[in-house]
């Protein structure tokens, strides 16, 4: 899907790439940031179980060796976390990403909307206020909370104790130079949004509305004004919106946002989660969350990726005890051509 309203826009993939970079950098405020054994590591001990505070980008290992320093390192660096999280894009070496595969990590994806020319619709006529009092950060703060409960609700889990709070922090972390704008119904906080911008590209993310209050108008508000604030502050003609599912929201379509690229902003976040079970994927996840693919990485898929692939297609349900299906994976460009 594709609804850019811009024929002016440079490629999308270029796009993708500078919307990719500017949601890797607002992830780092308030975290530690360096470089070590070929990757970029994001840092932040007083936080050891948030994944968005600890984990490892931008990698470039791809040697057996180097790879395994990099784990290594990884360890040592995250040995206080629950976790381990590694973002894939299309510079990640297939070599360290089937390392990962093998290992057992879960693949997870996100999409960054990418905003190409004016927003479509109107909003409300809203004011939304910025969060810069302990008053309005506390309501900044209940409103992450009820986010974070919503969302693992999604998953049919209960939220993690304190998780929540923690999750709150991260956001009052990154201020400034993102800016938490609030949306006021009856003296109270209903809505949040976020906004900030880096080398003229701005960046809308945070976005929630209690679920009491919506289909009101509120959240359309908050992403118009995050837009264009992020815009008088030299954001230029792009704004980028990342959202957790593997597609985009249907509430994007109508405001003119389209997914860039996978090939360019489409990062798997890879990280075995003891409480979704280990390594394994989540069983409500493969029903509802499964999808058809429309677009593809132009890049080769490791042959590990496509051993365990078929391990996990044969184990379906059979006819008689049979399994007539055959596969045969097609690689070279030769054999591409002929099909």
């Amino acid at each position: 899907m594709k609804r850019s309203v811009s024929s002016a826009a440079p490629d999308m993939t270029d796009w993708g790439r500078a919307a990719v970079r500017v949601d890797q950098v607002h992830e780092a405020l308030g975290h530690r940031a360096f470089e070590a054994e070929g990757a970029v590591f994001i840092r932040n001990p007083a936080l050891p179980d948030i994944h968005v505070a600890n984990y490892v980008r931008s990698v470039t290992a791809g040697t057996p060796d180097a790879i395994d320093r990099l784990l290594e390192r990884a360890e040592r660096e995250f040995a206080g976390c629950p976790h381990r999280c590694f973002e894939v894009d299309l510079g990640t070496p297939s070599a360290f990403e089937a390392r990962l595969i093998r290992d057992g990590y879960e693949p997870r994806a996100f999409v960054l909307m990418v905003l190409t020319g004016d927003l479509q619709g109107r909003a409300k006529v809203a004011e939304p206020v910025m969060a810069a009092d302990e008053r309005s950060w506390a309501e900044a703060d209940r409103l992450k909370r009820l986010d974070w409960a919503e969302a693992r609700a999604k998953i049919g889990l209960a939220p993690l104790p304190g998780v929540g709070d923690r999750l709150a922090l991260v956001a009052r972390l990154k201020t400034p130079p993102d800016r938490k704008w609030l949306a006021y119904v009856d003296g109270a906080a209903r809505g949040m949004a976020s906004a900030w911008e880096v080398d003229g590209v701005g960046q809308v993310e945070d976005v929630f509305v209690e679920p009491a209050f919506r289909h009101r108008g509120i959240a359309t508000a908050l992403i118009h004004h995050c837009v264009a604030d992020s815009r008088a502050r030299g954001a230029g003609a792009r704004s980028s919106w990342p959202t957790p599912p593997t597609r985009p929201r249907p509430c994007t379509r109508p405001w003119a946002f389209a997914p860039s690229p996978p090939s360019a902003a489409t990062c798997s976040t890879l990280n075995p989660d003891p409480d979704r079970g280990g390594y394994m994927t989540d069983t409500k996840e493969i029903f509802e969350g499964a999808r058809t693919n429309a677009v593809w990485l132009a890049r080769p898929v490791p042959d590990e990726l496509l051993q365990r692939v078929y391990e996990m297609a044969k184990m379906g349900p059979t006819s008689a005890n049979c399994c007539p299906m055959r596969v045969v994976f097609v690689k070279s460009p030769e054999g591409k051509e002929r099909l």
